[in-house]
């Protein structure tokens, strides 16, 4: 880490790359640093325009974010309904009716810990009973836990070649929560294809980024930009 810089615009970041020509930028999805500085700056959201409509909904009383986003995908929005949930007002729903309390639920089979599922998930041959009976009339576990496999055997021989089909697969199941990861896949191929088959990954900066926050919250209240600086710079 070489320098903490207050904010986080563009100007900033632009004249402190200014200010220290040795530094080479490699810009991916952009032939030169003015362009990206130019898309940062001009980017937008896809719900932008249609954020009128949904307060004027929102207003009404329609709460409900599906029927939201399948109205707004009429007029044209192409985003998942995952992006209408993280819209800031629909992450408090409330119904302005009274909800009954549900009735009790009949006594059932105690359910395994979603932890211990995970490790039944990956690894093809601790506790195969239990999964097999846990994925038994459960078809969208089923076909999970098999899409999963396949991917940690696409990671673990570095064949991303079978990456494209992989995503096909996906797709072709109704498995809302793979279809988010495989569009995001989707999105920034070339940088998950070149994960499968190079030695580098982001841990190193995310371990940055970790450190820097904690050192913010630490001293929340106390310190400004010059200590805080001082102590991500220098401190161990």
């Amino acid at each position: 880490m070489l320098d903490v810089l207050p904010g986080r615009d563009v100007e900033p970041l632009a004249s402190w790359l200014a200010g220290h020509p040795e530094i080479e930028v490699i810009c991916r999805g952009a032939q030169s640093l003015e362009e990206l500085l130019l898309k940062a700056a001009h980017r937008t959201s896809k719900l932008a325009p249609y954020r009128p409509y949904l307060h004027q909904r929102w207003r009404e009383g329609r709460h409900d974010v599906p029927r939201l986003h399948h109205e707004i995908q009429q007029q044209g929005f192409t985003g998942d309904v995952q992006r209408g949930r993280r819209y800031a007002p629909f992450k408090k729903p409330h119904s302005p009716l009274p909800k009954s309390p549900p009735a009790p639920p009949p006594p059932v089979r105690a359910v395994p810990k979603p932890r211990r599922v995970v490790r039944w998930t990956m690894s093809a041959e601790a506790d195969a009973t239990e999964l097999r009976e846990f994925r038994t009339g459960r078809p969208h576990l089923d076909l999970t836990v098999r899409h999963v496999r396949d991917f940690a055997a696409m990671l673990r021989d570095q064949n991303a070649e079978a990456l494209p089909a992989w995503m096909d697969r996906v797709k072709a199941d109704d498995l809302s929560a793979l279809h988010s990861l495989a569009n995001g896949f989707h999105r920034d191929l070339d940088a998950v294809t070149a994960a499968f088959a190079t030695p580098w990954n982001s841990v190193q900066v995310e371990g940055h980024v970790t450190r820097a926050k904690l050192l913010k919250r630490m001293g929340f209240g106390r310190a400004h930009l010059p200590l805080l600086r001082e102590r991500i710079l220098h401190s161990p």
